[in-house]
């Protein structure tokens, strides 16, 4: 029979490798604390969302329906938020070329990837 640190250990060292991974990530990133705080959160969403990606391909899946509708609208809104808020803070200057073809292309793909987190065929 498994104890709970069976179960318990391998959470922890997730959890251990999603923070660490984006807290680097975050301290890396060139910007203010806000931007920091930012790449931080996109990152601990989009390993959310790989995961349950990854459960899907499996047929199954690792949160609550609930939980899925919550993180796919993270994933579409928060790039809004991590996208926008260098244009406003850094406003009267000139954007560089082809930042919203780009943003505008991840905005598509964010939604495509929320709209198969939130099929209920899988």
């Amino acid at each position: 029979m498994r104890n709970d640190a069976f179960y318990k250990t391998p959470f922890v060292l997730f959890l251990v490798l999603v923070l660490g991974s984006s807290a680097i990530s975050a301290f890396d990133y060139a910007g203010d604390y806000v931007e920091k705080a930012s790449a931080f959160i996109s990152s601990v969403i989009a390993f959310l969302v790989i995961s349950e990606l990854l459960a899907r391909s499996k047929g199954m899946s690792l949160f609550s329906r609930k939980k899925i509708k919550v993180i796919a609208f993270l994933y579409v809104v928060w790039l809004l938020f991590e996208q926008g808020y260098p244009l406003y803070i850094y406003r009267d200057q000139t954007l560089p070329e082809g930042y919203l073809l780009t943003m505008s292309l991840q905005l598509a793909f964010n939604a495509f990837v929320a709209k198969v987190l939130l099929n209920d065929r899988f």
